[in-house]
């Protein structure tokens, strides 16, 4: 499972070591997303939109799907 920070409007996901690549989206309340590529790393780091309450994390690496939501 992921491990999620938000400091300073930024999202932080450290991955497991079996993610090698896949996609990260993040899409806030007013349907605001933003995609992130994986290739080969533990960590992301993601811009968020200003403003955001309720944010929804789709994490999809190999063949799994995880998702996750947080409100802030």
């Amino acid at each position: 499972m992921p491990i999620t920070t938000i400091i300073n409007n930024k999202l932080y996901v450290q991955l497991d070591s079996w993610v090698k690549e896949g996609m990260i989206t993040v899409t806030n309340e007013q349907k605001r997303s933003k995609t992130v590529p994986i290739k080969d790393s533990n960590f992301e780091m993601i811009d968020l939109p200003e403003n955001s309450h309720l944010l929804q994390i789709v994490i999809k690496a190999e063949s799994k799907t995880i998702t996750k939501q947080i409100k802030l």
